[in-house]
């Protein structure tokens, strides 16, 4: 017979474990972010230079695919796009312009078998695209058949939602952007992607540093939980941090909330948040802040609860009127490159767990522990 209150106690176990595990798998990584930036290279020496990259990825590997878009587009200043199967290109858009266009296509997939992420890949690898595959199964097809296969080594993960093999894939598509050659241009004026070797190996150390620091998580999640309805955003290489933290809270607390862009929010939904609904702001130490610190001044002007999600060094002027009801936000160290969104993205992690906690729902299932649901709560538009 099982005890009373044991399944309160074993909610959530399988997340916070493969949580944990993920400075072992970063840091696993690291040790080879050089290798996999020099193999990246020397495959665009081959074809003389890519035209395009295309991140090939199922939808729950979707946002991390899409920090590897913006890291090509703003390092390298050549189109990039994001394909998932939920909305399959038709295979005659892979083979237009085979014989002229010099595509990279990498390909994410976790288990080295989604159907519809290697369907996408055939199309490519058969109009000429030279492969890239992300993947814990070095035994695959998939992995076989590329030109470079990473090993995330990250395992199994039993959660409702993806942690390691999330921010495994992030590293992983930064080190690979990092080889690509980057226009003068770019080079100048855009984020560092990765940086060196030595940063990413810090990485994984800093991830458990966040890891260990769950106070912050725990008391802006109370905010959360009473809230009608629930944006999350960000801008410029934050986004995928954003649209996954959003979906963190949607899958592991059962949280009515989507992710944005800040100029998405600001120019759509913006309108229709008071009082009874909550923003969670993500903000880095690079050119977004103005952004986002516009979109805080008119929210504050109505009152709108918030979360600060930021690696800034030093509060802007006026921050404090952020900390809502005496909540703190959440922050990571500023690195000065796109790897922050990494650590966004744990810290999103921690904050679905512990609203989900706090609504009594396992986070390992996205459904509540008590007989009674959780407080209905509309839909945003």
């Amino acid at each position: 017979m099982t005890a009373p209150g044991s399944s309160t106690a074993r909610a959530g176990r399988h997340i916070r474990g493969e949580m944990r595990e993920q400075p072992d798998v970063l840091g696993n990584l690291a040790r080879h972010v050089t290798h996999f930036a020099e193999q990246a290279g020397v495959l665009s020496a081959q074809a003389g230079g890519f035209d395009e990259v295309v991140f090939l990825a199922d939808a729950r590997d979707e946002h991390a695919a899409m920090l590897g878009r913006h890291a090509v587009e703003a390092r390298c200043g050549i189109a990039a796009r994001v394909l998932t199967p939920v909305e399959p290109a038709d295979p005659a858009i892979a083979s237009e312009d085979a014989g002229d266009r010099r595509r990279l296509a990498v390909v994410l997939s976790p288990s080295g078998s989604e159907p519809g992420v290697l369907a996408l890949a055939s199309h490519y690898a058969e109009a000429g695209a030279t492969l890239i595959a992300v993947t814990n199964d070095v035994r695959s097809p998939l992995a076989m058949s590329a030109a470079l296969c990473i090993d995330l080594a990250a395992g199994l993960e039993l959660a409702a939602s993806p942690t390691k093999s999330t921010t495994g894939l992030m590293l992983a598509l930064l080190a690979i952007v990092e080889g690509l050659p980057a226009t003068s241009d770019t080079a100048q004026t855009s984020k560092a992607v990765l940086g060196n070797a030595q940063s990413a190996k810090a990485l994984a150390q800093l991830v458990a540093e966040l890891l260990a620091d769950t106070a912050p998580a725990e008391a802006a999640a109370a905010r959360l939980v009473a809230a009608r309805r629930i944006a999350v955003v960000g801008c410029d290489y934050l986004v995928p941090a954003a649209l996954e933290t959003a979906r963190m809270l949607r899958d592991t607390a059962g949280l009515a909330v989507e992710g944005f862009s800040a100029d998405g929010f600001r120019t759509g939904p913006v309108g229709g948040f008071d009082t009874e609904t909550t923003a969670v702001l993500l903000a880095g130490d690079g050119g977004c802040d103005e952004a986002v610190a516009e979109l805080r001044a008119s929210l504050l002007s109505r009152n709108v609860p918030m979360v600060s999600i930021s690696s800034l060094l030093e509060e802007p002027e006026g921050a404090a009127a952020v900390r809502v009801n005496g909540a703190p936000d959440l922050t990571f160290p500023a690195l000065g490159s796109m790897a922050e969104c990494i650590l966004a993205t744990v810290r999103g992690q921690q904050l679905a767990v512990a609203a989900a906690v706090a609504l009594g729902v396992d986070p390992d299932r996205g459904r509540t522990l008590a007989n009674d649901n959780p407080q209905a709560r509309e839909p945003l538009p």
